[in-house]
């Protein structure tokens, strides 16, 4: 329709230009006149605005669809504004009042669109649905509505008549605003007084029963907030619930999406959260510039203060702290002066709300702490009574709680609303000294940020007779400390109430969904083809989202070092890490890690038994940011879980000893009778301890004495010398063959008397020995390249296919490990850690096939302290492969001791000591030779007599004592029974010149075998 033809119909509904002029002047008027036509989704609006003179107004009509307009100045003809292309328009200003109308139209999509709905069971309109101006002004409104309709917007007075087709609401609002927000529906309406406010819930029928606990916490959260803050700024207030998801706080009454309204914990949390906006966001307005300030107050205010109800108030702070560092990066982060407001979704939105709710609340916390609890309220209540019906910024809260507390709080300010950066801290140089009868601890406190903060940091010390606290304020990069104790301290604890916004130590952050979903490379293992329709859905969402789809086959396992990984359903690449997913029921679970082989990621496993169950799911996820596991049954959380975590950055001090009680002591016999009715022990060692080894012959014999079927399963060898095992028990090939046909030296390379006994033994009763481990070869390549890529397919093929990386406890005891391990050719923690397991899981593997070869045999398992721990050495894994299993682990009470819980029987053998091998005192290689001469010295020791002999580098060793030495094998087997001080006749080669040399053998130490995994 032309809009000249409507002029007429416009005129009719305009006030007499007089009338309009008696309107004010100091903020525009805008008047709108609703009607609906519900079963079509459109709404007929016409919108009277009346700007004061002098004054300018700019519009923008977004998605409305205009179908009149006109402008009207006293004294002059109306005329129609020029509308842009972008459907926006400018009023100039003028000399006397102007009173522009439009007509419009506004349809909504069925399920709602841009905030907006409009539908026969309710009416939302909380997004561009009115023409909007670009400052604040007064509102009134009247829609006609259904008979059975009521209504709620931002208002001081609300009627509601009807009419002869149903009813008429009319309002208005003395408060300016922006925008206007209105809903309708068939409300029931219930109504009471709280102190001087009438408060009231607007509740769709099928929750009208709601009404009455939402009044009761209404009223009750008002009374609390105006003894904290000062009286309600507005007579009247509503919960009114809504058709669409979104809620929002807004002058006079706040809105809640129906579902939302129905959970039980919202009365308790986002009610109040809601009610806070009244007093600061609504009454007490943001400033359009200076920063949004109001999300992280009402934070502080409210839901830290009902955390603090019931004791978890230091757990709030925590997950604050957790969110900002899964969400905030240096390339999305931004300054909190230039917060405006946060949003759902998308990483951006996250990151945003991470700095004006989660960091903005722990300025709030931090400001407490600083100036003290009383100056803090005495701080808020000024910022009320000061800014109440004006727009404030950052400064203007500054501004009051400086005056309050008689403090220059610029400097506090300043730093966290304008730098983007997160400290973090670490405790180097830890010294603890006794003088005088009180031990002196000192330690330096490091900021790790380009420039340091201002800090006041809580330090607690914890000692054997209390503890003491001592804040420790600092402006440098490095600060010394010292302080004096009345008795030894146990720990020092930094910050475990978490009242720093800060970056949280490793050992303090639980691996989060929120980590994933902030992580800058999010990556996404589809399941194979055939599971692919019960994960469709949920990778559809992570699609959406920005993340890296992959199929499994076409990873390269190096890859997965690098950023976050989610693996939908199970696949080779997932059991690589994690071994084969644990049984579930009905429904979906999802299970969050620190990635085995990048500790600043995470890696999630999702598991569901339907696409159906997955459907119901996916788009809820991103609400569970802060757990670590959650599982799902018909689209309802019904688990949740954070990982539990360190409180506070800890620095153990001096350890508290562990006692045994005298009583506790077990006789052998007793612990052999416990022994015997397990289905494996796992008998543990020091390699170079041949007491451990003696200990072991000891239960090795005491059970077979019990007429016990044995197998020992041995760490020392790998299965490619299984064949020579196997000979070497039923009497194929003696010793000496074993050895060369074993590759003992090559394979171990400890000496080998230590064991020998054991061997003997089992060859004498024909005990079976099994070699448990993989070729050094395998694990020495993964632990250089930091990944199985390189392996070669016969090597692959050896490799156990489950492998489990993130057993609790197993990366933290390796990197202990670790930290005497050289790193200067091989690829890390990441490799190190990935060739233990391989190293751990084969033997678990192993020993698992071992028992189905040996039905009714009693497994004895020789292998290292570190390997056989039950929480994350062999003993799990085995139990994986076989559930149920009977195992006991048994270790001698040497040095270092196990940790609590780690094994079954701690004995307390005599000492007993292995005569010091014979040595020659030289170093030898091997020469691409055939025959004699191919044994050649590299060095000669001087801590042996081989040099008094006449023995040089570059010698070839013919023969020892008449015994050829056509190998270094054949040179160490020669010396095992021989002793320090014998003699041996050596013929070499020098220089094409046979010479006989007599050296007298000595007990020169033993160098520990290279490349040893632990």
């Amino acid at each position: 329709m032309p809009l000249t033809l409507v002029i007429t119909g416009l005129l009719a509904l305009l006030v007499t230009f007089a009338q309009a002029a008696n309107a004010g002047t100091d903020h525009p008027r805008h008047h709108i006149a609703l009607n609906f036509t519900l079963d079509k989704a459109l709404v007929h609006g016409t919108s009277r605005l009346t700007i004061p003179a002098g004054m300018a107004l700019h519009l923008n009509c977004g998605h409305l669809r205009l179908t009149g307009l006109i402008l009207e100045e006293e004294g002059r003809t109306p005329r129609i504004p020029q509308v842009s292309a972008f459907n926006t328009l400018v009023i100039d200003e003028a000399a006397g009042v102007q009173v522009l109308t439009l007509s419009w139209q506004l349809q909504t999509a069925p399920q709602g669109a841009d905030r907006n709905l409009i539908r026969t069971d309710g009416i939302t309109l909380t997004g561009s649905w009115h023409p909007q101006t670009d400052r604040d002004v007064l509102f009134s409104l009247e829609a006609n509505l259904p008979r059975d309709f009521s209504a709620r917007t931002e208002s001081d007075t609300l009627q509601l008549v009807p009419t002869a087709t149903g009813r008429r609401v009319t309002t208005s609002f003395s408060q300016p605003l922006r925008n206007l927000n209105f809903v309708a529906g068939p409300y029931e309406v219930h109504s009471r007084q709280a102190g001087e406010v009438t408060i009231a819930t607007y509740f769709f029928p099928e929750d009208a029963h709601l009404a009455a606990e939402y009044l009761d916490a209404t009223a009750e959260l008002i009374l609390r907030f105006e003894e904290l803050i000062g009286p309600f700024p507005y007579p009247k207030y509503a919960v009114v619930a809504n058709r669409l998801p979104t809620g929002y706080a807004l002058p006079t009454f706040t809105l809640l999406g129906q579902a939302v309204l129905r959970l039980p914990f919202i009365k308790d949390t986002s009610l109040g959260h809601e009610i806070v906006h009244s007093w600061f966001g609504n009454a007490v307005r943001v400033s359009e510039s200076g920063g949004n300030w109001s999300e992280g107050l009402t934070t502080y205010l409210a839901d830290h203060s009902f955390a603090a109800d019931v004791d978890r108030d230091l757990l709030y702070r925590k997950n604050l702290l957790i969110r900002a560092q899964a969400y905030l990066r240096e390339d999305n982060t931004i300054p909190l002066k230039d917060f405006r407001h946060g949003g759902e979704g998308e990483t951006m939105d996250r990151a945003r709300r991470a700095v004006g709710y989660d960091k903005a609340a722990m300025v709030m916390r931090m400001l407490n702490q600083h100036i003290g609890e009383e100056k803090f309220i005495a701080g808020v209540r000024d910022f009320y009574q000061r800014m109440q019906g004006l727009r404030a910024d950052w400064y203007d809260l500054e501004a009051s709680f400086s005056r309050v507390s008689g403090h220059d709080l610029r400097p506090f300010f300043r730093q966290w609303l304008e730098r983007t950066d997160i400290p973090g801290m670490t405790i180097e140089e830890v010294y603890i000294d006794q003088r005088g009868g009180r031990t002196q601890l000192s330690f330096t406190l490091v900021q790790d940020t380009a420039e340091p903060y201002l800090l006041t940091i809580p330090v607690r010390v914890i000692t054997l007779s209390g503890e003491q606290a001592i804040p420790l304020t600092t402006n440098t990069a490095r600060a010394s400390m010292t302080i004096e104790l009345d008795s030894l301290p146990i720990r020092l604890v930094v910050d475990d109430q978490y009242d720093l916004f800060r970056r949280l130590d490793p050992a303090e952050l639980p691996p989060t969904w929120s980590q994933f979903l902030g992580a800058r490379t999010r990556n996404v293992v589809a399941p194979p083809e055939h599971l692919l329709p019960i994960y469709q859905p949920l990778l559809d969402v992570l699609d959406h989202m920005g993340c890296r789809i992959l199929v499994a086959e076409a990873i390269d396992p190096g890859e997965l070092a690098d950023g976050s990984w989610l693996f939908a359903g199970d696949s080779a690449a997932r059991q690589s890490l994690f071994a084969r997913p644990s049984p579930m029921g009905i429904g979906l679970r999802l299970d969050v890690r620190h990635s085995p082989l990048n500790p600043d990621e995470v890696m999630v496993l999702v598991d569901s038994t339907s696409a159906r169950e997955t459907a119901q799911t996916a788009h809820k996820l991103r609400h569970y940011g802060a757990f670590s596991r959650l599982q799902f049954l018909d689209g309802d959380n019904t688990e949740q879980h954070t990982a539990t975590t360190t409180k506070g950055i800890i620095v153990p001090l001096v350890d508290k000893p562990l006692g045994v009680p005298d009583q506790a002591r077990t006789d052998f016999d007793q612990i052999i009778d416990d022994l015997v009715r397990s289905q494996v022990v796992y008998l543990g060692e020091q390699h170079t301890d041949y007491t451990d080894h003696f200990l072991q012959l000891q239960i090795i014999q005491a059970l077979k004495a019990r007429d016990i079927p044995l197998v020992i399963g041995l760490e020392m060898f790998p299965r490619s010398s299984q064949q020579a095992l196997d000979d070497f028990i039923h009497g194929k090939i003696d010793e000496t063959g074993f050895i060369r046909s074993s590759r003992y030296f090559e394979v171990w390379g400890y000496d080998y008397r230590l064991y020998r006994d054991i061997f003997l033994y089992a060859r004498a009763k024909r005990i079976p020995l099994v070699g448990l481990n993989l070729d050094k070869g395998i694990t020495n390549r993964v632990f250089t390249d930091g990944s199985t890529a390189n392996l070669t397919y016969e090597q692959r093929a050896q490799i156990p296919r489950e492998r489990d990386l993130d057993i609790e406890g197993y990366r933290q005891r390796l990197a202990a490990v670790y930290q005497g391990h050289p790193t200067a050719e091989n690829a890390g923690f990441s490799g190190f850690l990935q060739a233990q397991a391989l190293w751990d899981e084969a033997m678990a593997e192993s020993v698992a096939r071992t028992l189905e070869r040996y039905p009714g045999h009693q497994m004895v398992v020789l292998a290292g302290n570190g390997h056989v721990g039950k929480d994350s050495g062999i003993p799990p894994r085995v139990e994986r492969r076989v559930p149920g299993i009977v195992q006991r682990v048994v270790t001698s009470a040497g040095d270092p001791l196990p940790r609590t819980g780690q094994v079954d029987y701690l004995l307390y053998p005599r000492p007993i000591t292995l005569q010091p091998a014979a040595r020659v005192g030289v170093v030898l290689i091997e020469d691409e030779l055939d025959g004699p001469g191919r044994v050649r010295v590299k060095q000669v020791s001087t801590q042996g007599l081989a040099e008094e002999a006449g023995l040089q580098p570059e010698d070839r060793i013919l023969a020892l004592d008449d015994q050829p030495m056509l190998d270094i094998t054949a040179f160490r087997i020669s010396l095992l029974d021989r002793k320090p001080g014998e003699e041996v006749q050596l013929r070499i080669m020098r220089q094409d010149k046979e010479m006989l040399l007599t050296v007298e053998l000595s007990a020169v130490p033993s160098a520990q075998p290279q490349g040893h995994p632990r």
